[in-house]
């Protein structure tokens, strides 16, 4: 190739070398982008609604106990009022999470242990309204075998589903995590790799075309140049070495 044509492959293949880089940077960024924005907008929101799934259970359980164990009706209706107030909160997050749910499709694990927490749910929500009649008749000793033979492993169910929930929250949020971090990981280094090829062909270029010209013209260009503009005007006995 002509020195004009090195030149201009040259340049030519290292601006490519840039708009590949830049592209591929791109597709990297918008795969790791997509993954932390489902993480921060979806599975996080989603995993949080699942805790405040547990407080409330939790928190649920403790009162029904000590409305059962309570030692009067007025003790007893206090409990049962934060029972009232749990189940609204849990009512909230169940809102949010059936929304986000209906709006993103999610894998048939998700939706099974989602719908093992609305089976318990209920059945528990059963027993409970059950030992709170008996605990408002005043038969408290049939509250408290209840409480203890049925509405306490109800309530450990219930926790145990909500827990497997929030387990495979943690897990999904991980491998989001993690294919976030091996696209940029990645990007990094083929960016560097990419790099060094290019700083090497630019090199060669750079050599060859430096190399060529100094054969054609026998020197350093600035030499060559001083000699013609001597020869142009007239001095052809001057010794330019």
């Amino acid at each position: 190739m002509t020195i004009i044509k090195r030149l201009y492959f040259g340049f030519t293949l290292l601006l490519l070398i840039m708009l590949g880089i830049t592209l591929f940077g791109l597709f990297k960024i918008s795969i790791a982008d997509k993954n932390l924005n489902e993480l921060s907008e979806q599975t996080a929101v989603e995993q949080r609604q699942a805790i405040n799934f547990r407080g409330s259970v939790h928190d649920r359980a403790i009162s029904v106990r000590d409305a059962v164990l309570a030692s009067n009706q007025e003790s007893a209706a206090s409990h049962q009022a934060d029972i009232v107030r749990l189940d609204g909160f849990y009512q909230q997050a169940a809102s949010k999470l059936d929304s986000m749910y209906a709006s993103v499709k999610h894998t048939a694990e998700e939706e099974r242990l989602l719908q093992d927490i609305k089976d318990i749910e209920e059945s528990t929500l059963t027993v409970t309204a059950q030992i709170l009649e008996l605990v408002n008749s005043g038969r408290k000793a049939e509250a408290t075998e209840y409480l203890i033979n049925t509405v306490s492993p109800a309530y450990s169910e219930w926790l145990k589903r909500i827990n497997k929930l929030i387990d495979y929250q943690e897990a999904t949020i991980q491998k989001q995590v993690t294919s976030a971090r091996e696209q940029t990981n990645s990007f990094q280094w083929i960016m560097l790799s990419v790099t060094a090829i290019a700083i090497v062909i630019g090199v060669l270029v750079a050599v060859s075309t430096v190399g060529r010209l100094r054969r054609m013209i026998g020197g350093e260009p600035e030499y060559a140049t001083a000699m013609v503009r001597k020869i142009a005007s007239g001095d052809l006995y001057r010794d330019w070495e």
